[in-house]
């Protein structure tokens, strides 16, 4: 009877431990599946977020043969570099984004045309006046905020023409805004490709900064900001020195990263953000000569707007489309067709009158007008 019992038990315990050891099976096999499930839902957002930030193929301008014979006879000249600035290449449009086909035909005429993109040391060594070393026809290509499609969409039709260009990049943006801006291996791998320099466009944070009460805002550095009540203090106007100390903060925190991220930088070039660093309106008429000041102290040329984004009463605004004080640049977008970008750029290396250049928007539409109305310009 006991071995009954025993043998009994035996059958029992041992069911039950066989029945115990299929639920861990089954478990486990049920973890090995969802593992399996998450790692490969992982490989594939991995895959696609690597496929989206890949280098596009490079693609080729589509020239007529008027194109071609118009810029093989562009005027030669050494004594002068007009500056491009790009902004978006290929994403959603707007007046400063340009669609791929568009900068390939453009990158196209600069080469018939005979240009040659300078380097940022290059470029240097023009506004300090060394120009006998410089190529025929020197241009300089820049691209604000370093944007991702800096370097998916514009490096390989860049590199498909033989062209430099100066990414002007926001290290706090890196960060901050993955998805816009280029990751600091990406960035390395920019300059050390020999296409790209890397320079500062400012630290940190937005470009705008509310100025009143009214909720008004303006560029980042041109500005006092206003600071509503909050928290039982009451609202109060940024004074000059807390801007002075906002704005050598944000520049110097740059300065630091790049030179934590980009083995070699040198502050050699930076561009106002929202190009006004008080010249196109301010709150207080001491912010222009310190902002301008300050950053030829520590950066070897500076970089503005367009040249043709000039207007009455501003006081501190710097005239004609170069200076030593501020290197003007040509907001390139879906408006600079090829034909306004031949003229323009003719117009500034044969120094026309800065009015007569307004003409290449309506030329083809009104042949004489005095003062035609300033078309859209970037302020990045």
């Amino acid at each position: 009877m006991r071995g009954r019992k025993f043998g009994g038990n035996r059958r029992v315990i041992f069911g039950r431990s066989v029945h115990a050891g299929r639920a861990v099976a089954y478990g486990l096999a049920g973890w090995v599946v969802v593992a399996v499930i998450v790692t490969s839902i992982l490989f594939v957002r991995q895959r696609l977020y690597q496929e989206g930030r890949a280098m596009l193929p490079a693609i080729a301008g589509k020239l007529t043969p008027a194109d071609e014979r118009s810029w093989a006879t562009f005027p030669a000249y050494r004594k002068a570099v007009p500056v491009l600035v790009y902004h978006g290449i290929g994403t959603k449009p707007s007046y400063i984004t340009e669609s791929r086909e568009l900068f390939a035909a453009q990158l196209d005429v600069l080469k018939t045309g005979g240009f040659h993109a300078l380097t940022m040391a290059q470029y240097v060594a023009f506004t300090q006046g060394r120009i006998a070393s410089l190529p025929s026809r020197p241009i300089l290509i820049t691209f604000d905020d370093g944007r991702l499609d800096a370097y998916r969409d514009a490096t390989p039709i860049l590199r498909e023409y033989g062209m430099h260009a100066i990414a002007f990049i926001v290290p706090g943006w890196v960060t901050a805004h993955p998805n816009f801006a280029l990751s600091w291996p990406e960035l390395q791998r920019m300059q050390r490709s020999g296409t790209w320099d890397i320079q500062l466009h400012f630290g940190y944070g937005p470009q705008n900064v509310p100025y009143d009460k009214y909720g008004n805002s303006a560029a980042v550095f041109s500005h006092r900001e206003y600071f509503p009540a909050e928290g039982g203090h009451p609202a109060r106007q940024e004074t000059l020195a807390g801007f002075e100390h906002r704005v050598t903060s944000n520049f110097l925190y740059g300065i630091r990263e790049l030179r934590v991220h980009m083995p070699g930088y040198q502050p050699l070039g930076e561009a106002v953000p929202e190009s006004n660093y008080g010249q196109q309106s301010t709150n207080d008429p001491a912010i222009p000569p310190f902002v301008l000041s300050w950053l030829h102290r520590h950066f070897t040329v500076v970089f503005g707007g367009d040249w043709l984004d000039t207007g009455k009463d501003r006081p501190f605004q710097i005239s004609d489309r170069y200076s030593p004080q501020l290197s003007y640049r040509m907001s390139m977008g879906p408006k600079q067709t090829l034909p306004v970008l031949r003229c323009r750029l003719r117009n500034f290396v044969q120094n026309t009158p800065l009015w007569n250049e307004y003409h290449c928007y309506h030329a083809p539409l009104i042949p004489h007008y005095a003062h035609p109305p300033i078309p859209p310009v970037s302020h990045g």
